[in-house]
Formats: C-alpha cells, sequence, structure tokens
C-alpha cells in the first residue's frame, strides 16, 4: 500500500474521528483566587500560541507521510483556520511563529479580519521568508504600543544595560547573530479598563546545536518584556516556540531566575569557538554562559507556564514529527530508530546531543503569565498522542503544523496597593474594525502635459564634503516622506475641483504609485502618513511588495481609520526593531521621566488625549554595515485649535528618538507631516533646542480651560506651555532640516489646498477670500487664526537628520505651483494628496 492510498485508507476508516482533536477539554485551576480578581476585572481573555509551520521549512523530502495535498500554506490555511476558531468567542489575542509573508498578506490576515482580529507581521532577518505575528480581537483590545526587535539586537542591549566590556559584547554578537526576531505588544483592555503587554517569541532551534544561544534569546525577552510592560508588576505574557526542553537552561532560568549548576555545565556543550580553534590557534575554549553570566538572569520571580500551573506540569510534548520519515515505512531503515523517553511526569526528554537519530517529540512551546497581576483560570488540553499516531505524526491532513496550538484564559488581578498609579486612560479608544473589500478598477488620467512633475530635479548641497564620509558609507540611502491623504477624511463637500474618479485611495492609487516609483532606484525608506488600513491591505502593501518594500502600518485610535506607514527596500535594510506608540502615551512617559507630579500629568493627558501615533523603526543597513534610525511621525492638525499639543507631539517625538536610536550622535531621521509651519513654536524648538519668548507667547492662545472656566468658576487659566515647560526642549542641536540645509530654506508650501472651494468657481461667493502671505523667502505663511477663511497653502512636512553622524546629499525639489494651478488645488486627478512629497538621499559620516 503506498502513501496516498494509506492516508485515504485511514481518512475513511469509520472508526476515525478526524475532528477529535476540536473536542478538546478545558483544564481549570482549582484553587482559582476569587477573592482576589475584582468584580470589574473577572471578564476572562483568550491568547492562543501556535508555530504554523512556514513553507519554507516544507522541503520536497520532509516529512515524507505529509500529503502532497497538505504541504504547502494555502493548502492547510482550512485546517489552521479550524483549529484557531475552536471556541473562538473565548480568543482576543493570537501570537503566531512561523508565519509566511505571503502567507500572512494573501490567506491569515483577510481570513483573522473576517473574524474580528487585527494583525501585525515581522519577518525573521537574513532572508528567511517567515516571522512573527500578534493578533487582537478589536472590539476587546486597542494597541497602544508596538516593539519589533531582532533577539540579536536584544541580546546587544542587555549587554549594554549590564556593562560588558566592547569586546566580549563583540564576541558574543558573533555567537547570537541569528535570524530570529520577537514582537512586544501592549494592549489597552477595553473592558476592565486595564493594560497587557504580550511577547511573542521564536527562538531558534538549529538542531539543538545553538541552546546556549536560545536561552539567552529567552531571558532577553522576558527581562525587555519586564522593561517594556513598566515593571514586574505589571501585567505580562511571555509566549511561543521557545524551542527550549523542560530540561533544559532555558527553562529552567525563566522558573528559577538564575542558572544552577547543572544548567551551567549543560550550557557548556556550546563552545564560542569550534574544535579546531580549541588547539593550534592557542585560543583558551570559551562559552557564551562563562563571558555574558550576567545576561542569564532575570528578577521576575512571579512569571509562572500557564499549563504547569494547571495542570501541574507542562503538556508531554507539543511537537510531535517524523521529519525524515525514520519511522515511515516507506524510507524507514532495516532498524528502527529508538523512542524519545519520557520523565516520571510523563513528559518526553530528550538527549540534545541524539537530535536526528529519532523520530522528535518534545515540549517547546510556552505561555508564561505574571502571577503578581492576572490569574491564569484554565488551559485547552493538547491533543492525545493516539489521535496524532493515526496520522503517523505531525504535519498531517488534519494537523496542519508540526507543532500543537496552545490556548489559556486570563483575568486580571486587583493590586490594591497600586490603585493610585495612572493605570487607566479616559474612555475607550477604538481602533476601527476592518473591511475587505473587492478591488476596484483603477481610473488613471492622461490629459496634456500631467507628467511636468515626475521632471522635478534633485538640488544637491553646494558644501558636499565626500572626503567625510568613508569609502564604504559613501552609498547613499533615499528617504520618502508623503502624506497621502486617508479616504476617511475626504468628506463628499471637500475639495469640490477634485473629480468623483479621483476621490477614493483606491482610484488613486495609480497616480500615487507613479509618485512614489519616480527616481525609485533611489529610496530604500518610506514613511508615509493618512494610510487608510484596507487601502495599506488590499493596495499598498502589495504594491511596494512587488518593488522590494517591507511595511508595517499602525492605526490612530479613537476609530480614525487611518494611520503611519513606514516600508523599507528589503535588499538594502534589515529591520532591527520597531516601536509603535501613541503621541498621547509618548507625552504621559516623557512627563514621568521629566518627574512632573500626578496633577499635572493628569492635566497634560487631558489636553494631549489626541488620536495620533508615531512608528520608530531602527534599521541595519546591509550596505554599509551602519544603523539607521527613523521617526514617522504625523503631529495634530485640528484646524489649527492644538499648536501646542501638536508641538508637544513633535518635540518628545524626537526626545523618544535619541533615546531608541542609543544617544545623541546616533545616525537618526525625524520626518513626517508635523502640521507645523516654520513660523510656529513646534518648528523652532526643533531647530533650537527650547522655545523662545515669541514662541511662549504664540503658545499662549490655547489654553487648558475653555473661556467659560476663566471667569465663573474661580479657574485660574493655564496653559500646556507653563505646567509642562520642561518638556518643551531638547538636547539635540545637531538637527537640521535636509531641505533647508539644501536649499537655504523650506519649500514654498508641502500643502496646498482650497477645501471648501473658496475660490472654485462653482462654490465661491461674491467676495473673494484673501490669499496667505508669503514671508521674505517665498514661504507661504498662515495665520492660524483666520483658518479657513482662506484657502490653505503651507509648509508642513519636513525630513530632519542628524548632521553629527549623517550627510543630506540631495532634495528633490517639490513642484511649482504654476503647475498645480493648471488643477485649481490639491488634490486632483494627477496628485494625488493634499500635500506634496519630500524625498531626500543621505549617508553616513
Amino acid at each position: 500500500m503506498n502513501r496516498e492510498a494509506l492516508c485515504f485508507f485511514l481518512m475513511s476508516t469509520p472508526q476515525m474521528d478526524l475532528e477529535a482533536h476540536i473536542r478538546r477539554e478545558w483544564a481549570t485551576f482549582s484553587q482559582l483566587p476569587i477573592g482576589n480578581i475584582s468584580t470589574e476585572d473577572v471578564a476572562t481573555f483568550g491568547v492562543v500560541s501556535y508555530n504554523i509551520l512556514a513553507d519554507c521549512h516544507m522541503r520536497p523530502d520532509d516529512w515524507p507521510y505529509c500529503p502532497q495535498s497538505s504541504r504547502r500554506s494555502e493548502d492547510r490555511h482550512a485546517q489552521l483556520m479550524v483549529e484557531l476558531k475552536h471556541e473562538m468567542d473565548s480568543t482576543d489575542i493570537i501570537c503566531l511563529q512561523e508565519v509566511g509573508s505571503q502567507y500572512f498578506l494573501l490567506h491569515l490576515q483577510p481570513a483573522l479580519l473576517k473574524e474580528g482580529f487585527t494583525g501585525s507581521f515581522f519577518s525573521r532577518l537574513h532572508g528567511i521568508d517567515e516571522g512573527e505575528a500578534t493578533f487582537f480581537r478589536s472590539q476587546r483590545f486597542n494597541l497602544l504600543e508596538e516593539k519589533n526587535i531582532s533577539c540579536a539586537e536584544l541580546i546587544k542591549e542587555a549587554a549594554g544595560r549590564a556593562g560588558l566590556s566592547y569586546e566580549v559584547t563583540e564576541k558574543m554578537s558573533l555567537r547570537v547573530d541569528m535570524s530570529d526576531v520577537v514582537i512586544f505588544s501592549k494592549f489597552f483592555d477595553i473592558k476592565t479598563k486595564r493594560v497587557i503587554s504580550v511577547c511573542n517569541l521564536h527562538a531558534i532551534f538549529g538542531g539543538y546545536k545553538a541552546i546556549d544561544v536560545a536561552s539567552l534569546q529567552i531571558i532577553s525577552s522576558l527581562n525587555c518584556l519586564v522593561e517594556f510592560a513598566g515593571g514586574f508588576n505589571e501585567s505580562m505574557i511571555l509566549c511561543g516556540d521557545f524551542n527550549m526542553e523542560p530540561h533544559f537552561p532555558g527553562y529552567q532560568v525563566i522558573r528559577d531566575g538564575e542558572l544552577n549548576q547543572e544548567s551551567i555545565q549543560f550550557l557548556k556543550r556550546h563552545p564560542l569557538y569550534g574544535a579546531e580553534d580549541s588547539g593550534a590557534s592557542g585560543k583558551t575554549q570559551q562559552y557564551l554562559v562563562d563571558i555574558a553570566k550576567p545576561l542569564f538572569q532575570h528578577q521576575c520571580a512571579t512569571m509562572k507556564s500557564a499549563y504547569a500551573e494547571i495542570l501541574g506540569r507542562e503538556p508531554p510534548f507539543t511537537t510531535h514529527d517524523d521529519i525524515m520519515g525514520l519511522l515511515w515505512p516507506a524510507t524507514r531503515g532495516d532498524h528502527p530508530p529508538k523512542e524519545i523517553p519520557k520523565n516520571d511526569s510523563g513528559i518526553y526528554q530528550s538527549n540534545p546531543d541524539e537530535f536526528g537519530t529519532q523520530p522528535y517529540k518534545g515540549t517547546v512551546d510556552y505561555q508564561w503569565f505574571n502571577t503578581a497581576s492576572l490569574c491564569c483560570q484554565r488551559v485547552l488540553r493538547t491533543v492525545d498522542e493516539s489521535v496524532i499516531e493515526r496520522f503517523h505524526s505531525l504535519p498531517n491532513q488534519v494537523f496542519p503544523s508540526d507543532h500543537i496550538l496552545l490556548k489559556a484564559s486570563y483575568s486580571f488581578l486587583v493590586i490594591r496597593q497600586r490603585q493610585d498609579k495612572l493605570m487607566h486612560f479616559k474612555g475607550a479608544w477604538p481602533v476601527s474594525k476592518l473591511v475587505v473589500s473587492a478591488t476596484k478598477l483603477l481610473v488613471f488620467y492622461k490629459l496634456m502635459d500631467l507628467e511636468a512633475h515626475i521632471r522635478r530635479e534633485w538640488a544637491t548641497s553646494p558644501q558636499l564634503h565626500i572626503n567625510e564620509s568613508s569609502t564604504e558609507d559613501a552609498a547613499s540611502f533615499g528617504l520618502v516622506s508623503y502624506n497621502i491623504l486617508a479616504e476617511c477624511h475626504m468628506r463628499p463637500d471637500d475639495w469640490p475641483y477634485c473629480p468623483q474618479s479621483s476621490r477614493r485611495s483606491e482610484d488613486r492609487h495609480a497616480q500615487l504609485m507613479v509618485e512614489l516609483k519616480h527616481d525609485m532606484d533611489s529610496t530604500d525608506i518610506i514613511c508615509l502618513q493618512e494610510v487608510g488600513s484596507q487601502y495599506f491591505l488590499l493596495h499598498l502593501q502589495p504594491a511596494l511588495l512587488k518593488e522590494g518594500f517591507t511595511g508595517s502600518f499602525f492605526s490612530r485610535l479613537h476609530g480614525i481609520d487611518e494611520g503611519e506607514a513606514t516600508f523599507f527596500r528589503s535588499q538594502r535594510f534589515n529591520l532591527l526593531e520597531e516601536k509603535h506608540i501613541s503621541c498621547a502615551e509618548l507625552i504621559k512617559e516623557a512627563a514621568g521621566r521629566a518627574g512632573l507630579s500626578y496633577e499635572v500629568t493628569e492635566k497634560i493627558s487631558l489636553r494631549v488625549d489626541m488620536s495620533d501615533v508615531v512608528i520608530f523603526s531602527k534599521f541595519f543597513d546591509i550596505k554599509t554595515k551602519r544603523v539607521i534610525s527613523v521617526c514617522n511621525l504625523h503631529a495634530i492638525f485640528g484646524g489649527y485649535k492644538a499648536i501646542d499639543v501638536a508641538s508637544l507631539q513633535s518635540i518628545s517625538s524626537l526626545n523618544c528618538l535619541v533615546e531608541f536610536a542609543g544617544g545623541l550622535e546616533e545616525p537618526m531621521i525625524l520626518c513626517g507631516d508635523f502640521n507645523l509651519e516654520p513660523h510656529f513654536p513646534g518648528y523652532q524648538v526643533i531647530r533650537d533646542g527650547k522655545l523662545n519668548q515669541e514662541s511662549i507667547q504664540f503658545l499662549k492662545r490655547y489654553p487648558l480651560y475653555g473661556a467659560e472656566d476663566s471667569g465663573d468658576s474661580g479657574r485660574k487659566q493655564q496653559y500646556l506651555v507653563d505646567i509642562a515647560k520642561p518638556l518643551f526642549q531638547h538636547q539635540c542641536t545637531t538637527m537640521k532640516s535636509a531641505y533647508a540645509e539644501i536649499l537655504g530654506e523650506e519649500p514654498s508650501f508641502t500643502n496646498h489646498d482650497d477645501i471648501m472651494g473658496l475660490l472654485w468657481p462653482a462654490t465661491r461667493g461674491d467676495h473673494s477670500p484673501t490669499e496667505i502671505p508669503k514671508n521674505d523667502s517665498g514661504i507661504y505663511q498662515s495665520n492660524p487664526d483666520e483658518f479657513g477663511t482662506q484657502p490653505f497653502k503651507g509648509t508642513l512636512d519636513y525630513q530632519w537628520f542628524n548632521t553629527a553622524s549623517l550627510c543630506c546629499q540631495r532634495v528633490l525639489r517639490t513642484v511649482d505651483e504654476s503647475v498645480i494651478e493648471r488643477f485649481h488645488s490639491l488634490p486632483n486627478q494627477v496628485f494625488p494628496s493634499d500635500h506634496l512629497q519630500l524625498k531626500a538621499s543621505y549617508s553616513f559620516l
């Protein structure tokens, strides 16, 4: 009987119940501490963690018992969704590992979107086409912050904090420079008003040849999670595929906090140098556990494994495969290999030195939670081994991966001693649910000379000092920043001169790509603002993927269906770390660092609680071996009624960027739509480092309380600039505006629109409004108090770069106003947004 016939026989046998795995039961904690759970927090939330097996690891000869019809991700998709949909009403967060990029884009993300889940993906490095994906139910949680980082970078940061020497860090870096990555996510629970931080990790496997590295990845992830969450008592969950059995050192350290002697000896199976280096070369054999011992510990002693806590032990296995077909009839040899033994608790316990000589069974997947603030109420039992063995092993036509799905339910504990801490937010921050729609026909206008904007010229720095750049760093990289105008802001009566065929994002897509593809060979990083979520998913991401760009999206809060998107050319850069955070949270963190009082912080929070968000990205330049950090910001506009908030958002973003990059001297770029003209306070502070008196007076146009509060209420009128003055400054005085540096001044305008049609023949009144004046440099300079009474023209978009470590070589000139006025104003059938694209080329000093 051949393999396909055998599979058919198994599938068709009457007593075979292929859905047995669906009827797994819950195991509940018998000593559930109900007395410590507040009434409001009794609502549980469910977390799924699951390694779903990426296509790139499914080689033709692997798993010979798995039918051809169940080998590709798209073929396994239906069974994967059966797994994920099992009791899906009790699932709120999904952490997946080994997610292929195309599978995420074309199948997984759309499928989970329909179930009410929003998700993000972070690819592994070194060209491995899979990574982690974290999803959350958008009706239950809001994403407050996200950090994507490579494990190598994470460990390097840990070494820096531990004060390890440069030499030790370099040795360690050579050992830990693997492709593995991790996602940290901070969620606000709309139902309980609490915050939960989750780490989604996939540690290195490598045939058990790097257990020292995997251990360090896990421990460093936990330490980073504690910092990310805000402290040892915060609510946090560390989950994923650890590639670490319970008798391995990494598990022992997470459980106990530090290495015991047995684990230290275990880790000395893995030297830093190969055997050939320990003799003739004269090198003394060294081990990661010796040179980096301070990193093999943590202080969060309240972390417990969910399954061990509920069941009293880990599952017998979470992965079960015979990848080489050692026991499969068609491929096994004459002498069957011996079985992996079980310990006294019934858990498979392999010898890593024997890996590859026997079919593998082991427990490597976990969910660890902080018992100081969370209670694990129940876990979903894993499938019985007898069910799997009906199909020989995993994966097969029923189970889509070589791993088993884990699921646990948690609730928040009352932390009475911390109730006075600012832990909640004013109201819910709903993130709008994405709805997938069919792709529509793109319309592309070809009238007279519509490509004039493509013939923009580069302006080059007259003082370009090529000799200041090292030979290896002379290769420049290009950065685009562009507010592309989200469809949710395109109301029916706005921009009456813009044709109906150029109003929806999908109809403007062709023109947007014309903009982005202009001289695209010199573009390496793209920072976009006002990106609609559906547009990102259905049009923008697939289009830029074809051009070699990988990207991420972060939606604004309060249900506004647009946000920022940052893309990078994957052949030029690797993404080392990413941080997504709301501007309100960013300013709140800045207030904490500045030591402002709780009362002042509360007042600030009431003023700055806007929907705006920011993305920080740290890239490794493959060509020059240097690191560049980029901040993609869209500050609040609000009809110029919140210039104080926009200024604080911009300054706080710069201060956070300096910290994110690693210091004042590091290469960094702050770009986006600042909604600040050059004569506004926020621009002045970024340029000079602190407020001047003119800016202070300017900011006093914006009181914390309305006029009705300044009189009868007895309240003394206060201003953000007064109570939060320490936040209106920065120390990075080497930041310069790219366009001002090259051209000697900012562009005349980067935004040009007549949104209300005040000068459009069909809608204007009898009296034409006055024009916005220009300053002596030819830059439009509006009066914010007159906003809405005249068509708007102004410079709002910038690229600021650190001259301590970067040189701006050239900028792409903006389009001449006469070209725009052929179509009255922006947007129109040629220019897809009310903003203009900015583009600059940089090199490392």
